[in-house]
């Protein structure tokens, strides 16, 4: 039997909830610049900061009722302080944003800013943006809070909810009209998902996949959707899809990184290896690094970053899952914590540079991935979680 499933629209909640006629102009107070600037996020225990990319001026600091992971949305602009201790999300505007006229762009800059709006629900996790749209998946109740980003810019949200039948900790992908839903495990089974169901904008279920035990982490790859299994990765286009199986029995993705201009998914799969899952032919390899990592992130040109427990950054090409320059010495060695909310170095990379965020010193390295030489060091208030930069590239 399929799960019950309930699409109804609904107003986000909002703090001060304006009437859409009162909302100011969404970029009053804006400048225009010559070039993108670029703005990082850093997370630390109970807040979140935006750094100018250049400098490491610290151009605003917000507090946030519990650690927030942060989850850049599908304009590229804001960032999602999402707070599952909290039951909360909130909507980070950094302040930076590119406007594209024809065959040109405008690029504007303002103070940094938390929108008014907010969604609430029961422990969020998954947080998922495709096709204009993203999606705020809550545990508790297995219910997930759809919106357009065009409405982040006017702190309006005109929101969907849509409800997978279950509490479980699962995901929603927005697709078009409709959703692609985490099915939940049978009643009394407290493990992940064992699939997907794809519904209409009614809710109504077209297909169904229940072919992916374990379930855990979600991404899009252009038209195609993936899905983490414990046994392969499962592809979603529309309404077929495939499996690629994983190359051995040694390991299985948790998680996916994505870029925009990217041809390939990235997962982590063993404690020192990487799997590249390419989404036209159901095919997946194998990076092997030889060392522990503890971050990754692509680049924008389809190269991979990965930082190794020994403190050196590898820049990787996927495609041929070969190394092609590493940097070493960015941070002393280091172990990564059992506990995985624990506090590990992270990294992010804009161009040629890579910023890694240290807990150990507080601070975010911008290393030049071209000359290998350490060209600045940002001092942040707190212990540094995560980072991300805006506007995406």
């Amino acid at each position: 039997m399929s799960a019950a499933l309930l699409l109804a629209a609904c107003g986000a909640q909002n703090e001060t909830d304006p009437a859409a006629d009162s909302v100011a102009e969404p970029d009053d107070g804006r400048t225009e610049v010559n070039e993108p600037q670029t703005r990082l996020v850093v997370t630390t225990e109970g807040g979140a900061s935006v750094l100018d990319a250049g400098s490491g001026e610290v151009l605003g600091a917000f507090s946030t009722q519990a650690r927030p992971v942060a989850v850049v949305a599908g304009d590229g602009r804001h960032v999602l302080l999402v707070q599952a201790d909290a039951d909360l999300t909130q909507i980070l505007d950094p302040g930076t944003w590119a406007s594209g006229h024809g065959d040109h762009h405008h690029y504007y800059v303002r103070e940094p800013m938390l929108r008014d709006v907010r969604v609430e629900g029961g422990s969020p996790v998954h947080v998922v943006s495709h096709d204009g749209q993203t999606a705020i998946f809550h545990d508790d109740d297995g219910s997930a809070t759809v919106f357009s980003d065009d409405g982040l810019l006017i702190d309006s949200l005109d929101t969907t909810i849509v409800d997978s039948g279950a509490p479980h900790h699962g995901a929603v992908v927005p697709q078009g009209a409709g959703a692609v839903v985490s099915i939940p495990p049978p009643p009394g089974d407290d493990t992940l998902p064992i699939g997907v169901s794809l519904v209409d904008e009614d809710g109504s279920e077209i297909v169904r996949f229940d072919d992916c035990p374990g379930l855990h982490g979600e991404a899009a790859l252009g038209d195609v959707l993936a899905f983490a299994c414990a046994d392969g990765v499962l592809l979603v286009d529309g309404q077929d899809a495939q499996k690629a199986p994983y190359p051995s029995g040694e390991g299985r993705i948790g998680s996916f990184t994505a870029g925009p201009a990217d041809e390939y998914l990235v997962g982590n799969y063993t404690a020192t290896s990487l799997l590249a899952v390419d989404g036209d032919d159901a095919h997946a390899h194998e990076i092997e690094l030889d060392a522990p990592y503890a971050a990754r992130a692509l680049d924008g040109q389809g190269d991979l970053v990965a930082l190794t427990t020994d403190g050196t950054l590898h820049v990787v090409d996927v495609a041929d899952a070969a190394i092609e320059s590493s940097v070493p010495g960015v941070l002393p060695a280091f172990d990564i914590p059992e506990d995985w909310q624990e506090p590990r170095p992270t990294l992010t990379v804009v161009g040629h540079t890579a910023f890694v965020a240290d807990p150990a010193t507080m601070t975010v390295l911008a290393v030049d991935l071209t000359s290998g030489a350490a060209v600045d060091t940002f001092a942040v208030n707190g212990v540094p979680t995560a980072i991300v930069a805006v506007p995406t590239q």
